[in-house]
């Protein structure tokens, strides 16, 4: 079968719980310290936002009929919203971190650099 049409199939529920799976792996990875699977995972949680886009182009509000469904289909939105929140966080905070890092690297060297003694007169 085609991916193409097992992605037209995909209801946006399925393509959020997927979504919010991938957020949880990009999270590991990170703290993981893994960057290759890092930007496999956001790579994934970009193509399921265009899925997710696209579905939402193509059927509108025309296919949620039933309150349970938009019930549902709200609260599966607002978990991935909030995964995704959290990862944001995490990112922005291990952005910072690696900015610090790179920074001190950057930097002047004093491990090998003369040193001055630090006390007062020199004993004699």
């Amino acid at each position: 079968m085609n991916s193409t049409v097992l992605h037209e199939r995909k209801m946006p529920e399925a393509i959020l719980q997927e979504l919010k799976g991938v957020i949880a792996e990009s999270q590991s990875a990170l703290l993981e310290g893994h960057p290759e699977e890092l930007e496999n995972c956001i790579a994934r949680q970009r193509a399921l936002c265009e899925e997710l886009e696209s579905w939402l182009r193509t059927h509108g509000r025309a296919s949620i009929h039933a309150t349970t469904a938009r019930t549902e289909l709200v609260v599966s939105a607002m978990q991935a919203r909030e995964h995704n929140r959290l990862f944001s966080a995490l990112l922005r905070r291990m952005r910072h971190n690696l900015e610090v890092m790179r920074n001190v690297f950057l930097g002047p060297s004093y491990e090998y650099g003369t040193r001055q003694p630090t006390g007062g007169a020199p004993k004699t």
